[in-house]
């Protein structure tokens, strides 16, 4: 009788930076049912087996695998202690020799697995298999499975006793040294593994919509019952640098790493709008990508539904005196504040016994400058009265705006859009008279996209006629993601006209409620005279103008550049305050 070889699927759902990830869907598909697909396609394995906790937590996860019909062990004991939990179903189902595959990794390649189980099963002497570097040294791409044989594996198990050990299978051997196999066999690969590196794991929101975008291309053309090409991601990788820029910066943790704990405090609504919420979301995904954070959003207001929330945790109050608001402050040494008006937060925030914590304010008010340990200032501008605050920080490069794609001249098509924004709530009730007025005068072969915001009232939008296409999208989901397929954009001043001059997409600015000071404004129209209007009338004009003429990107690239800065800057930042924030421990 041959050897009876178990794949053990190591997952849960706590994650740090990502909770709940092996459920996220990709096209339309679990993230652990998409590994299960790929590892069913490798005929030695005698048993594929989902590995995770007893705790309800995890209860979701065990639900999909009994609806599914997958094998599950569910390990009693800590939900760190995962080589507890491994080596619990390794005794379990008698495993000779085990594949260890991270929930987390959904292009782990079948073919590679299978040569290297081959290689282990003709040599009863090998103890491990690990895969030969490719040209000249490099790396594989493969992540996320290591194979070892039983006798191997229970010497693992032994030395791992410091919690960190115990959290992270076969530290102990490929990264400590403190345990060597009798036998080790190499496997080549081919080159095509190891023509560039890139994290094919999912931590982070970062690596999910990275992920997803793979997935979603791929069963676009693809027939559903096709697994994903590792080689055909390798290609584009290397072909496709937007691509490889989703998710290319993600901090890798190392071993012994506590990650920085924060809560964001932010609001979102008809009376602010979304621009705190949508800034905050770039900052959480910085401080996750480039520092490893742990991070949770407390918003005050409306609720809506913005897919970004859905992968970080999240709360939405109604003003923050609650216990809730009271238990995440306690629970997290950094606060970033980023409210309209914060009074009402720092008060309730000064009755907390949170001195040891540390405050950054986004934004704030001159009036409240002196309470924060760091002052950030997504503006270009700022007072000289302000800017001698301590440790404050604003400029080009301390926008927080969300990651997209680049615009390129052409991308609209062969006929031009038109994209209009209007605020998260059109405060002024553009859409009652605008879309009529602008499917009058702008030429015929021009399409309009007309935003409407979650909290803005519909448009009344005009009466089709023919050579006019008119669309209404209502609160599209990663809304800077669709910049790309416009040639010019009309825009409110606020946080979306920000992110479409980070997109380098040709825009028309005009302030309706003095959103910008008179400096500021006075700024933006010496800089940028082009796009820049001084009111409604004005700003059509220059959009007729600008679309007749031929539609350019108004030089505003270097601002461009600039901008996509921000976040990263942040994260930066925030981790050299941290390091000097004692007794806190930092990471990143």
């Amino acid at each position: 009788m041959g050897e009876k070889i178990v794949a053990i699927v190591g997952a849960r759902l706590n994650s740090s930076r990502l909770p709940g990830k092996h459920l996220l869907p990709l096209a339309g598909t679990p993230l652990i049912e998409r590994l299960w697909q790929r590892l069913s396609k490798i005929e030695a394995l005698s048993e594929i087996v989902l590995a995770t906790t007893d705790d309800a937590y995890n209860a979701p996860l065990r639900d999909w695998a009994e609806k599914t019909g997958r094998t599950t062990f569910s390990f009693g004991g800590g939900i760190d202690d995962v080589v507890g939990r491994v080596d619990a179903a390794v005794g379990h189902f008698n495993a000779d020799i085990l594949v260890y595959v991270c929930g987390d990794c959904p292009l782990v390649e079948p073919e590679t697995i299978a040569r290297m189980l081959a290689e282990m099963v003709d040599k009863p002497e090998i103890e491990s298999v690990l895969l030969e570097n490719g040209r000249a040294g490099q790396k594989n791409i493969h992540e996320g499975f290591d194979i070892y044989r039983r006798s191997f594996w229970n010497q693992m198990v032994t030395a791992a006793q410091e919690p960190f050990e115990r959290e992270h299978v076969g530290a102990v051997y490929h990264r400590l040294g403190k345990v060597t196999p009798k036998g080790i066999a190499y496997v080549k690969e081919p080159v095509a593994f190891s023509r560039l590196e890139h994290r094919i794991s999912v931590d982070t929101p970062s690596d999910y919509r990275f992920m997803n975008k793979v997935y979603a291309d791929w069963y676009a053309d693809n027939a559903p019952d096709s697994i994903v090409d590792l080689k055909h991601v390798i290609a584009r990788l290397c072909a496709e640098p937007a691509l490889r820029n989703i998710n290319r910066h993600v901090y890798q943790k190392g071993l012994n790493d506590t990650p920085l704990k924060a809560v964001i405090i932010t609001e979102s609504g008809a009376d602010v709008g979304l621009g705190h919420l949508m800034r905050m979301l770039a900052v959480t995904a910085a401080m996750q990508d480039f520092m490893g954070a742990k991070m949770t959003v407390v918003i005050k207001g409306q609720q809506i539904e913005e897919p970004e929330l859905s992968l970080v945790p999240h709360i939405w109050v109604d003003d923050f005196s609650s216990a809730a608001v009271a238990t995440v402050l306690k629970d997290n040494p950094l606060h970033i504040v980023d409210l309209k008006d914060p009074g009402s937060f720092l008060t309730e925030r000064q009755k907390l016994e949170v001195s040891n914590s540390v405050l950054i304010g986004v934004d704030l008010p001159e009036i409240h400058l002196p309470v924060a340990d760091m002052a950030w200032v997504p503006s270009f501008y700022l007072s000289e009265k302000a800017a001698a605050h301590a440790n404050i920080h604003y400029g080009w490069d301390c926008f927080l705006l969300r990651d997209a794609p680049l615009w390129q001249r052409g991308q609209g098509g062969t006929s031009k859009k038109l994209l209009v924004l209007t605020g998260g709530s059109d405060v002024t009730g553009l859409g009652e008279h605008l879309p009529a007025h602008l499917s009058r005068i702008l030429p015929d072969d021009i399409s309009i996209d007309w935003v409407q915001g979650p909290y803005a009232a519909a448009p009344n939008v005009p009466d089709a006629e023919e050579g006019r296409d008119f669309t209404l999208l209502e609160a599209p989901a990663n809304l800077p993601h669709l910049f790309g397929k416009y040639d010019v954009v009309l825009c409110v001043f606020g946080v979306s006209f920000f992110e479409c001059m980070r997109a380098g997409v040709p825009t028309i600015v005009f302030d309706p409620v003095g959103a910008a000071s008179p400096t500021e404004w006075a700024i933006l129209q010496k800089e940028f005279p082009n796009i820049v209007a001084s009111g409604l009338d004005e700003a059509v004009g220059k959009l007729v103008e600008m679309v007749s003429q031929g539609v350019e990107n108004a030089s505003t690239e270097n601002i461009s550049e600039k901008l996509q800065q921000g976040p990263e800057h942040f994260a930066r930042k925030v981790a050299a305050l941290m390091e000097n924030t004692a007794p806190i421990k930092k990471v990143g």
